[in-house]
């Protein structure tokens, strides 16, 4: 996420026409899909040894690549203030099911005799 949701300096119009060509090319000859799949790849594996629940990480992608597809064809707009939104929301998401692990498990960092949280919502709350 924090390459993808950082910030609108990457969110630029000529970045916004290589992308609409990079679609365009890919219509014109699937071939040249290869190499998109192998990156989609890559970051699938790195999902998939995450952490997070099966379908979170998931999830996230998609809604990466759902926020790429509205910009390029100019279908919602990219401001700071709504990556700003979309990039908390996905990381609530991300500190809940983080939460609920911590504490079905009853695992955790301790620190002395109390359990220490390494959640940002639960950091957010003050507990320790």
């Amino acid at each position: 996420m924090s390459n993808c949701l950082a910030g609108t300096h990457a969110w630029t119009e000529a970045e916004r026409a290589r992308n609409r060509v990079l679609v365009a090319a890919l219509v014109h000859d699937e071939g040249q899909v290869e190499p998109l799949l192998r990156v989609d790849r890559d970051v699938s594996a790195l999902l998939k040894k995450d952490a997070l629940p099966p379908g979170v990480a998931e999830t996230i992608h998609l809604a990466v690549h759902g926020l790429w597809f509205q910009w390029i064809f100019g279908m919602g707009s990219v401001s700071e203030r709504r990556l700003g939104l979309i990039r908390a929301a996905l990381e609530r998401l991300i500190g809940s099911v983080a939460e609920v692990k911590l504490s079905t498990s009853g695992a955790g960092d301790r620190v002395g005799n109390k359990r220490k949280s390494t959640t940002p919502r639960a950091r957010e709350r003050g507990v320790r």
